[in-house]
């Protein structure tokens, strides 16, 4: 029976990642800069979508506009 312990594989608790080990792939400007670009892109997005629905449907622009406002405020914070 001890072969059997001695046959399994290693558990793999020494590959675990510690703050010390771990990489960055980004570099604190350019993550900084490629979030406000996404909260841009949003903006964007939702805005067109708000511009492109039906009159009739109140409800959906009214919710295109409120996501707008919501990435417009990340921006603006963001900026500080």
């Amino acid at each position: 029976m001890s072969n059997i312990h001695n046959k399994r594989r290693p558990t793999g608790k020494s590959q675990r990642f510690t703050p010390d080990n771990r990489k960055s792939h980004f570099s604190a400007g350019s993550q900084h800069n490629s979030t406000t670009g996404d909260w841009q892109r949003n903006y964007n997005r939702y805005c067109n979508l708000a511009q492109q629905v039906n009159i009739g449907d109140a409800v959906t622009r009214e919710q295109h506009w409120q996501h707008a406002e919501h990435f417009l405020r990340l921006i603006n914070g963001s900026a500080n």
